[in-house]
């Protein structure tokens, strides 16, 4: 194994590679791939890859690394053994491809890994074949609100979950991957989530659909267009309901407790203490970054990993081929 620090160079110099935190100043926290290994201890950035002249520019200027206008110079020239993807979706396979031919050993990409399960399956064989580590970055997956949600869950701290709703908006390949991730996350990702029916299919960037379990849950999920980020999702139990709102800025915590008006009735109340506005958004991906290392380190799978991408990539699969082309 390789010392440290890891040599970390990232494809496509957009957004979530280093721009989002050039816009927002976010105190002990970041939100990007290019700042996170600036921050983390075990990690030194050494080059960035874009087609974009502006984005070479700014990212060698701001991070003073040399940049790269093609995929096989950068690999080639700085030998990083980390790499972050965050170019466009359909380049994701190519080039994770050439990152685990090149003799990358940690890969962290940006979601979808790749457009079909197929190309997956691929990446699976060739990851396992050369012993490389890659996590799909579902960051979700590191943000306490829905981490306290699957502990509800497998804890049954408010009884039976009856019910699953969900809310997402601005495209299903996108916002919508993220909801049906993180159900995966708190239902487990050993458990077979299939579609069971439509419930619109007039809304062509954002269907709503109903969901179902092999032991019969069902997860309504509600696509809603709108002109901003709608990311929600409650679990209504026995005894109570939980949910985290605003992708994870929020999350509240409500009980059965008896009606004041009526005896011997009962309603759901937010109790003191049981609503949170607290949030980790901003130190998710330095916990994912920290998971990718350390499981690189224990010669372990991440908690977001290509296996628990698949079944995301497969219930869309299955949306777009019911609901047609073109979502």
């Amino acid at each position: 194994m390789k010392s440290i620090p890891y040599k970390s160079a990232v494809i496509g110099l957009g957004n979530i590679a280093w721009k989002y935190d050039q816009a927002v100043m976010v105190k002990n926290g970041v939100l990007t791939h290019a700042e996170a290994y600036k921050l983390h201890s075990d990690t030194v950035l050494v080059g960035g890859c874009s087609p974009d002249e502006k984005d070479r520019n700014g990212f060698a200027e701001k991070y003073n690394v040399p940049v790269f206008s093609s995929v096989d110079e950068l690999l080639q020239d700085t030998l990083p053994d980390i790499v972050s993807i965050c170019s466009p979706a359909y380049l994701h396979f190519e080039h994770t491809c050439k990152c685990i031919a090149s003799g990358v050993r940690m890969i962290w990409l940006e979601k979808p890994p790749a457009l079909t399960k197929e190309e997956i399956d691929f990446i699976i064989k060739e990851q396992d074949r050369e012993k490389v580590v890659v996590l799909v970055n579902y960051q979700r997956r590191y943000c306490q609100g829905y981490i306290r949600l699957k502990e509800i869950f497998c804890n049954k701290t408010l009884g039976e979950v009856k019910f699953v709703y969900m809310t997402y908006s601005r495209g299903l390949s996108a916002n919508g991957s993220h909801i049906i991730d993180i159900l995966h996350y708190i239902l487990g990702d050993k458990v077979r989530i299939t579609l069971a029916s439509s419930l619109t299919s007039g809304c062509k960037g954002e269907p709503s659909f109903v969901l179902r379990t092999d032991e019969g849950l069902l997860v309504f999920v509600m696509g809603i267009s709108l002109p901003y980020h709608c990311l929600d999702i409650s679990l209504t139990c026995d005894k109570g309901r939980t949910s985290v709102l605003y992708g994870g800025m929020k999350t509240t915590f409500e009980e059965k407790t008896e009606h004041e008006f009526y005896p011997g009735f009962y309603r759901l109340k937010e109790r003191n203490g049981n609503v949170s506005d607290s949030c980790d958004m901003e130190k998710t991906m330095l916990f994912a970054l920290d998971d990718l290392v350390e499981s690189y380190r224990q010669g372990k799978s991440p908690r977001s990993n290509l296996e628990t991408a698949r079944g995301t990539v497969a219930v869309i699969e299955e949306i777009e081929r019911v609901l047609g082309a073109g979502l």
